[in-house]
């Protein structure tokens, strides 16, 4: 009766090639989820559904996309009902925030307004 075991040489010598392969992508991160990764503990700016958006600090994240965020301000944009025409926003504050995954759209860095106005040449 043969073995179909694979001995400690061939073993040795398959996890050397993989380990010797050169990855293909220039980036350090390999999957979305470690670009999140690289941003824990960093301010991030949130797009939801449902014309949302949320800046905090990440705390946490998981295979859902969803998201703890601390020291995290809301704002949320409406139409006006009566006119249909005038956009009107609010913001909320929140100590800790748990953010469904299924809502996210975009998670980014967020721009700061200092580099935002010099990008577009505005004057203080």
């Amino acid at each position: 009766m043969s073995s179909s075991l694979a001995t400690p040489h061939t073993v040795a010598s398959d996890v050397s090639s993989i380990q010797s392969t050169p990855k293909t992508t220039t980036s350090s991160s390999d999957t979305p989820l470690d670009l999140l990764r690289l941003n824990l503990d960093e301010e991030v700016y949130v797009k939801l559904r449902g014309c949302r958006e949320i800046v905090g600090t990440l705390q946490a994240f998981d295979s859902h996309c969803n998201l703890v965020l601390s020291d995290a301000i809301e704002t949320i944009y409406e139409l006006n009902e009566e006119d249909n025409e005038k956009l009107t926003s609010s913001n909320k504050s929140s100590e800790m925030l748990f953010i469904r995954g299924d809502t996210v759209l975009l998670v980014t860095t967020p721009v700061a307004r200092t580099a935002k106005g010099k990008e577009s040449g505005e004057k203080k």
